[in-house]
């Protein structure tokens, strides 16, 4: 609502006058026009009852306020007919002319007290509008900071605290659940060797591509890609034995030896090693398992690189 604006039909000269004293926003209507409107102030000018014809009321007053001035013959008519219906009354003749206009100003205070009631819960709307606007940007920025807390800056997988929270929530839970899952440790071969002949910045991409290409070859429902720290990576892959998790690993390994990296007129391909563990019940805790995964890819690196080993605990 941008303005308080009372409708009537009124043509009576005498009390048309009496109204533009009280009320300055007016506006001549024909009421049936207005059926539809909501939350508008009429005021009607009834002389006969056969004036109600040409009036839908029962319509009218159930989404607007109306005043009925009408003659004192009509009165208690119209007294009976507000029993049924929301409308105010306003008696029109010689010796009710000081109520009527004490009617008609208590009508018209009582609609600039709903017009700024409705301004104000409009505005309140609004307001609740945009705080729900704003609470949604808060908690957006709130799930964004929580998501970079647990990323790696660089590769954007997981990063090593966020690995060993989780893998000590799948290790307490495949021990009460007799459950299975897998981990490996992943280490680029000769890497340091890329940095100091490439420089850290072709280096940089390496590891980026080296993440793209974990990603691309596990499934992110289920598995967990981390940055272990450095050249390693490490991945958990949920309720799957050692056997799935070589296959993905081996995946990694033929999608990484189709990429070609350049640097100046030297092309170069790098390679990973690997060590996997199954969870066995007779592991003391995480740091044991990690150990075991650890140790399997030290055997890789020893038995000539670019290959995989499982160590598991009978």
């Amino acid at each position: 609502m941008n303005e308080f604006v009372v409708y009537h039909n009124i043509i009576d000269e005498q009390l048309l006058s009496l109204l533009n004293k009280i009320c300055h926003s007016l506006s001549y209507c024909k009421v049936n026009e207005y059926l539809d409107s909501n939350n508008v102030f009429f005021i009607i000018h009834i002389k006969k009852e056969s004036d109600l014809e040409e009036i839908d009321l029962s319509y009218l007053v159930q989404k607007n306020f109306v005043l009925i001035i009408t003659e004192e013959i009509l009165a208690e008519f119209f007294y009976k007919l507000s029993n049924d219906n929301r409308f105010f009354i306003a008696i029109n003749g010689n010796k009710n002319k000081d109520l009527l206009e004490i009617n008609i100003k208590g009508f018209i205070n009582y609609g600039y007290k709903v017009y700024e009631l409705l301004n104000q819960i409009g505005e309140l709307e609004d307001r609740i509008f945009d705080l729900a606007f704003a609470t949604t940007d808060v908690l957006e920025q709130k799930e964004k900071m929580e998501d970079i807390a647990i990323r790696d800056g660089m590769t954007k997988l997981f990063n090593h605290s966020y690995f060993r929270d989780t893998l000590l929530k799948k290790f307490e839970h495949a021990k009460l659940n007799n459950e299975i899952f897998t981990i490996a440790i992943l280490d680029l071969d000769y890497f340091k060797h890329v940095n100091d002949r490439y420089g850290h910045l072709k280096g940089d991409e390496v590891l980026k591509a080296f993440a793209m290409t974990i990603v691309e070859n596990i499934d992110a429902k289920r598995d967990i890609p981390s940055r272990y720290g450095g050249e390693e990576f490490a991945i958990i892959f949920d309720k799957q034995d050692i056997k799935e998790a070589t296959k993905k690993i081996d995946a990694i390994r033929k999608s990484l030896s189709e990429k070609a990296f350049t640097y100046e007129n030297a092309c170069f391909k790098v390679t990973f090693s690997a060590g996997l563990t199954q969870y066995s019940v007779k592991f003391i805790d995480i740091v044991e398992m990690i150990k075991y995964a650890d140790e399997a890819l030290y055997q890789s690196k020893k038995d000539g690189r670019n290959r995989n080993t499982i160590k598991l605990k009978e």
